[in-house]
């Protein structure tokens, strides 16, 4: 019997006769999802080195001669390599339920380090690909939406399936880390009929002049004999909700609106840093002195030090803008999703920090990954029918493979959308 199985952690050896930083990356973000697994990492001169008897050894390399160790995982080479391929074969391989480059020649063994090195470095979205209307890299583009294999979370997936290896031949039980979900809100616009001045604010009444029910709501709020629809936040008081604050001055996409209302300044003042984040508009994700004026806006207005972020429209090209959170101190960011349809973008609900291709080394920004978001929903790119169905979906995912499920709401939907506070209520029920 191998002597560390019953001890509080399981420890592994993992050995390859080459190294480099994805390969390390790669191997923090398995100990990060499996804490109860403690993973050494070595590197052998060659595969007739002594190792260690007294562990679980895995190799991973070629022409491992299997017979000296536990287990033999086979590399596709993603791992050692310093520069970016133009492309690969990223075809869904059904046998083997991964990426065709990953498999080996002639054999069901197949590089799942690599499967998952090339969904959380967003690998695909170096490549040159043609962007959508709104010069975003296209979710159609993905190797697992063309695969349709999207709604699964394929590398926790993986994992799971070398944990139930490790379980039956250790005779342990392992579980893959299990998060708490993180109810989120992007605040594109405060307030649905107040907050707008000069010819922002009679445009608006133009426009409703042929929809008498909307002009006399907004009539009726204006002149304050009716709440402002829109602002809901005195409904969450007792909610824990991470909310982003949209900051940029008017255009088509970017219309934030009553920032400077008292009512707006004082809900957000009641929020702790925790609990609040800026959102990049969609002219400032590549632009740093656009994107510092709207975070220092908001620490302004919150009386907050911000170091959180979600982009607006999901409006973002890697890495560049990655680089700019960076640059402006931002540890954690929350866009890692698609912005027209639910699915797992980066293939897992595991936080990872962000790994710079260009520079083929890992950075401090913690990306956290989101699967579902109302807006799928409410502009009709998925079924409306649907919404409930995949926000339990999603969250019995995260329970079934671990990870944490992180859905995104939007304040001003829920008007029309009241089917929007039970689920809220699902994974953020108020605080006594």
């Amino acid at each position: 019997m191998i002597f560390f199985a019953k001890a509080a952690k399981v420890m592994i050896l993992l050995v390859t006769i080459n190294d480099h930083p994805r390969l390390q990356y790669v191997l923090e973000f398995i100990r990060n999802a499996l804490p109860d697994l403690k993973i050494e990492h070595q590197v052998l001169n060659a595969w007739i080195d002594a190792v260690p008897k007294d562990q679980w050894i895995v190799a991973y390399g070629n022409d491992v001669p299997h017979a000296r160790f536990h287990q033999v995982i086979p590399s596709a080479g993603l791992l050692f390599e310093e520069s970016l391929r133009d492309q690969f074969n990223t075809s869904w391989d059904e046998e083997i339920d991964c990426f065709a480059f990953c498999r080996e020649k002639n054999s069901a063994s197949f590089d799942w380090l690599s499967a998952i090195f090339f969904l959380i470095s967003r690998y695909e979205e170096y490549w040159i690909t043609p962007l959508d209307d709104y010069g975003r890299f296209p979710s159609s583009s993905s190797a697992l939406v063309k695969a349709n294999q999207q709604h699964l979370p394929w590398v926790n997936i993986w994992l799971q399936k070398w944990v139930q290896i490790l379980n039956a031949e250790l005779d342990i039980n392992i579980k893959l880390k299990s998060h708490d979900p993180i109810c989120t809100m992007d605040i594109d616009i405060a307030f649905e009929f107040l907050g707008r001045r000069g010819l922002r604010k009679w445009g608006a009444f133009l426009r409703d002049l042929t929809k008498p029910s909307r002009l006399m709501q907004r009539i009726s709020v204006m002149l304050g004999w009716k709440k402002d629809p829109g602002f809901i936040f005195p409904k969450l008081r007792k909610h824990k909700i991470l909310y982003f604050i949209q900051m940029s001055d008017n255009n088509t996409l970017d219309r934030s609106c009553g920032l400077d209302r008292p009512e707006m300044i004082e809900f957000l003042n009641a929020q702790t840093n925790a609990h609040l984040g800026v959102h990049p508009s969609t002219y400032s994700y590549l632009h740093f002195q656009r994107m510092m004026k709207e975070m220092e806006e908001l620490e302004v207005i919150s009386n907050k030090e911000i170091n959180l972020s979600r982009f607006h429209f999901i409006k973002m090209k890697l890495p560049y803008s990655y680089h700019l959170l960076i640059e402006l101190g931002i540890r954690s960011d929350y866009s890692m999703g698609w912005p027209d349809i639910p699915g797992y973008r980066a293939g897992t609900n595991f936080s990872f920090r962000f790994f710079d291709l260009l520079e083929n080394e890992s950075t401090p920004l913690m990306v956290y990954p989101f699967s579902w978001m109302d807006a799928h929903y409410c502009f009709g790119n998925s079924p409306m029918t649907d919404l409930q169905k995949d926000f339990k979906f999603y969250l019995l995912n995260s329970q079934k493979f671990g990870g944490q499920f992180i859905p995104i709401f939007h304040n001003n939907h829920f008007q029309n959308h009241p089917s929007l506070y039970a689920l809220l209520d699902i994974i953020c029920p108020s605080e006594s």
